[in-house]
């Protein structure tokens, strides 16, 4: 495990993006909890990922588009269909350690766009963060195109997250100190805020015991892999 605390882990941050400003399209978490002796390694990774990301989207970008250029009408619009589609395209798109390691897998993205069948061959990670990169942008396009086509889904979306999010503080305990602050159906993100009216910045340091810490960061893996929720902190002070 990291020996950083937030504060040193953000100062980190900030002397990496300003040594490699190419890895701020990369959410780095992941490194809070890595092991030190294998940081340098991620590092190298991830400067080399950003590289071949930038690559990989522009040799995907037009398959994808051409695949996805539906017409809203051609598409069904539902709950359970936006829940499948925004799974395989994330608006917020992740990278880890164990990614990195499995850089050059090769394989298939498969399943169903509002309904219509999609497969896609790529071969290696980067192509497959920047298939789903392509298509969560034209998933948000739709969006912003036929906005009251998917209005009527909006509270089932928000019914989602909620539920989602509340049990899982419940579960972990985790409810003592956070609460759901607001959620954006749309953007399938939602932000907490703690309930102790401290900083966040003490409420990890000082409050939270090393589990509970776990715990928290191992919701929002967890939410942003397996239901393509991104959960975000807001700072009381």
């Amino acid at each position: 495990m990291s020996d950083y605390d937030d504060e040193d882990f953000k100062k980190f941050l900030d002397r990496l993006f300003k040594e490699h400003p190419e890895l701020q399209k990369f959410n780095l978490e992941f490194l809070k909890n890595a092991d030190p002796s294998e940081m340098d390694e991620i590092i190298e990774n991830l400067k080399e990922a950003a590289y071949k990301f930038k690559e990989a989207e522009i040799s995907v970008r037009s398959e994808v588009e051409e695949k996805l250029n539906y017409n809203i009408d051609d598409l069904e619009i539902n709950f359970d269909n936006f829940l499948e589609t925004i799974t395989i395209f994330p608006f917020a798109l992740t990278i880890n350690s164990e990614m990195l390691k499995e850089k050059d897998a090769k394989g298939r993205l498969s399943g169903k766009f509002f309904g219509m069948y999609i497969d896609f061959k790529y071969d290696n990670v980067f192509e497959l963060l920047s298939i789903r990169k392509v298509g969560a942008m034209k998933v948000a396009s739709l969006m912003r195109s036929n906005f009251f086509k998917f209005l009527p889904i909006k509270q089932k979306i928000y019914d989602y997250i909620k539920t989602a999010v509340n049990n899982y503080l419940k579960t972990t305990g985790l409810i003592k100190y956070f609460e759901i602050d607001e959620i954006r159906e749309f953007n399938m993100l939602v932000i907490l805020r703690n309930k102790l009216n401290i900083s966040n910045d003490k409420l990890f340091e000082e409050v939270l015991s090393n589990e509970e810490n776990e715990k928290y960061y191992m919701m929002k893996a967890y939410f942003i892999t397996e239901f393509a929720i991104a959960v975000v902190e807001k700072d009381n002070i």
